[in-house]
């Protein structure tokens, strides 16, 4: 737990590689909490189809929620147990940006790439697993808008393209997305 200067009644923590927001004295280091991450819709109390927003509180990022315990019907939990079903959680999934444009499937032939977030393995980046000499890759991963573009020199009358997470765009508008030429 972190204080937050000239605030009495909050304090920050961090679960797994997230900083977040909490009430001062809800908990102490090492208990174990419910986390919702980001973009996570709770179906319960204040919550019910709300989705959770990375936001700032006093001057301090917050990335995510924790509940205590309590919040859980009566059983034996551990820390890493799964607890999206028992509180109905799901994952916030946006309205598609391209809604109405002409589309297509992804094309085949580009590798759909899942890049998981650091902050959910920190046990991947504790002092004793860095190994000095040895090459690492580093990449950021943004929030926001999915999108892959490509260059196919193999095919003359469509050689770039713009997709989305799931499809090609295949008209252009001023959308965030289709807003570039395709030919």
């Amino acid at each position: 737990m972190f204080p937050i200067a000239g605030a009495d009644k909050i304090e920050m923590a961090r679960v797994l590689g997230w900083e977040l927001v909490v009430r001062k004295e809800e908990f102490r280091v090492g208990d174990l909490c419910v986390y919702g991450e980001i973009d996570s819709i709770f179906s319960f109390a204040y919550l019910e189809g709300k989705r959770i927003k990375t936001i700032k509180i006093r001057g301090q990022i917050s990335q995510g929620i924790a509940f205590p315990l309590s919040i859980l019907p009566a059983g034996d939990y551990r820390e890493g147990d799964d607890v999206t079903e028992i509180l109905g959680v799901t994952k916030y999934d946006s309205e598609p940006v391209n809604a109405g444009q002409n589309v297509a499937l992804f094309p085949e032939w580009i590798v759909k790439t899942d890049e998981e977030r650091i902050q959910t393995r920190p046990e991947l980046i504790e002092p004793e697993l860095v190994r000095a000499n040895e090459p690492y890759l580093a990449t950021e991963k943004l929030d926001g808008c999915s999108a892959t573009y490509y260059l196919n020199l193999r095919d003359a009358g469509h050689p770039f393209g713009v997709c989305s997470r799931g499809q090609e765009i295949l008209t252009t508008d001023n959308s965030v997305i289709g807003g570039w030429p395709l030919n």
